[in-house]
């Protein structure tokens, strides 16, 4: 089941249903992750702040819906960052070096 979402309520509804369907949660696997790319002066702190949350209150919600399965308890939680959020000057290229 994919859950590419930070809200709480629905996360919480994915473990409920993800229990239900298979009886437990063994293991949930927190794979979340956005980017912001661009120069950090001309990057708005509205897409830096909504990076932060989906990378880190999405993890965090994931884990706490896993957790809070009473058909699961000793579930196994992992967590995977998928992108990194990063910010160049207007000239700069990220380099694979």
């Amino acid at each position: 089941m994919l859950a590419a979402r930070d809200e709480a309520v629905q996360v919480q509804r994915l473990a409920d249903e993800a229990a239900r369907h298979v009886g437990r949660i063994d293991t949930w696997v927190n794979d979340v992750g956005v980017a912001v790319y661009g120069a950090l002066e001309r990057t708005p702190i509205e897409e830096m702040r909504r990076a932060i949350e989906v990378d880190l209150l999405g993890t965090m919600h994931g884990a706490k819906a896993a957790l809070s399965t009473s058909a699961s308890p000793g579930v196994r939680c992992l967590h995977r960052r998928r992108a990194p959020c990063r910010c160049w000057p207007p000239t700069a290229r990220p380099s694979m070096a």
